[in-house]
This record gives structure tokens, sequence and C-alpha cells, in this order.
């Protein structure tokens, strides 16, 4: 069987084409400067070009790109020759609670992040860092609990602040630093933005894992921004057990995977 799966994000798409469970196809597109029309154009460009599926799924945090999404989808039954599902976190997957947290509070990147976790690792508790726009932190109990997170600036809203809120602090265009110490404005920068930020993500590990210290937490990182992350300082590396740019893709897989399988708020074609 073949699938698309988008997850859509603030500040990109990532696109992709599963053949059964292998992802055979990825790409990442803009999903900032665009307006409607040419965002559309551009998928039903990108639609176009790839093979016919036998069906479609979706996340996003941005509605309107959603929206588009849905229309050029819904308007190309020659390429997706099959339902189409939209992912929120009213979708339920077999085994995982949502818990105590607001159904109509919680992203559906972050849902799907939760799912892909529990439908990967049933057996182990896992962290969930998503390292986009935001950096968002899930947890997921080995109960099937979805046990809440923590939302953080990410790693480039991060570095773009200061250069945004100052008069003279220059904007960066590579972040890892030369040194610890910096010998210039721009190594500060570099130096301070990097060992800040992975002392930042450090610290919301220890801080969780502090809390519930009966628990071995399985590490994942994923999201557009995981691989720029993971290379800023020596040994980042070594925090995650798992490193997957995947991941959400993998989660929406799942997801419409079973509401086939059940039938339980089973896709509908647009």
């Amino acid at each position: 069987m073949k699938l698309l799966a988008v997850d859509i994000g603030n500040s990109e798409i990532k696109w992709g084409v599963f053949e059964d469970e292998h992802l055979k196809f990825f790409k990442r597109l803009p999903s900032r400067g665009h307006d409607v029309q040419h965002l559309s154009s551009l998928l039903t460009l990108e639609l176009s070009a790839m093979p016919p599926v036998n069906g479609a799924v979706y996340c996003g945090v941005v509605p309107w790109v959603e929206g588009g999404l849905h229309g050029v989808l819904a308007e190309n039954p020659q390429q997706i020759r099959g339902p189409i599902l939209q992912v929120t976190p009213e979708l339920p997957f077999k085994g995982l609670q949502l818990g105590d947290y607001p159904m109509h509070q919680l992203g559906a990147d972050r849902w799907v992040n939760a799912v892909s976790a529990w439908a990967e690792f049933s057996q182990e508790a896992c962290i969930v860092f998503d390292f986009g726009t935001a950096t968002n932190v899930d947890v997921v109990f080995a109960t099937g609990c979805y046990g809440g997170g923590l939302i953080t600036p990410g790693l480039r809203t991060f570095a773009d602040s200061l250069a945004n809120n100052t008069a003279q602090l220059p904007a960066l265009d590579h972040l890892t630093p030369p040194d610890v110490l910096g010998k210039n404005t721009t190594a500060c920068l570099q130096s301070g933005i990097a060992y800040g930020y992975w002392g930042l993500i450090k610290e919301l590990v220890a801080r969780i894992e502090a809390a519930h210290p009966e628990v071995r937490f399985r590490k994942v990182a994923t999201g557009g921004l995981a691989q720029a992350a993971l290379q800023l300082v020596p040994n980042a590396e070594t925090l995650f057990d798992t490193v997957d740019v995947n991941w959400t893709l993998k989660g929406l897989r799942h997801l419409f995977m079973q509401a086939v399988a059940t039938g339980e708020n089973a896709p509908q074609s647009a």
C-alpha cells in the first residue's frame, strides 16, 4: 500500500510517501512566505510529480495551510486514489490514553508524536523532543498514558530573537561555535546560543527524570531542526537513544492504518 503522509509545521511542510511501512520518498517544502493560492499551486505541482497513492493522511499546526492541502488532495483523485484523513487529538489510538491534558489544547503534531512513541516502543516510557520553530517535549509512559510535556522556543527562534530585538547584534547564518569562549561578537553569540540551548535541553531531561525517578525513559529526537541541533556541541547526540527525523510521519501512518483496519473514526474520502 502506498500512503502519502504530510506534516504541516510553522516553518515547513514535510511530505513523504510510504510503501507499506517503508518511507520511499521524502521532501521538505516551505510553509512560510506564501499566500493560499501560491501554496496550493506549489502543492499541486508536487502532487502531480509523484506516483498515485492509495490514501493520504496529514496533520498540522497552521489551519489555513491544512485547508489548502485538503483542497489540493481532494481535487486530485487521479493521484489520491483512496481516503484522506486529517489527524487531530480526537482521533484515538489503541492503548494510548490522553490523560488529564485538555484535548482541544494539544497540538495535532504532539499527539502524533505520542502515538509514534507508543507504536514504536510500547514497552518503554519515552520523552520525545521535536525540534522545530518551537521545541515540543512530550512524555508517554509505558502504561500507555500521555504524561504531558513542555514547549520552549526552537533553536532558530532562540537564535533569531537576539537579532530581531537588539540594535547591533547580527543575525547568524551558522550556529556552531568555534570554541566555548568566543573571540568576536559572532562567536560569542554562537557559543551562548549553542551551549545555552543545550543546557536548556539537558535541564529539561534532568527535571523530567527527577520527577519520575522510578522510570527509565527512552529519549527521542525528531523535527526539522533535529540534525542542526545535534551538531551544535560535541557529543550532543549521546543525550538521545533514538534520532528519527521521520518520527511524525511514521505516527501519521500508524494512525491511518489503524483507522482503516478498525473502521472506527475511519477516514472519509473528501
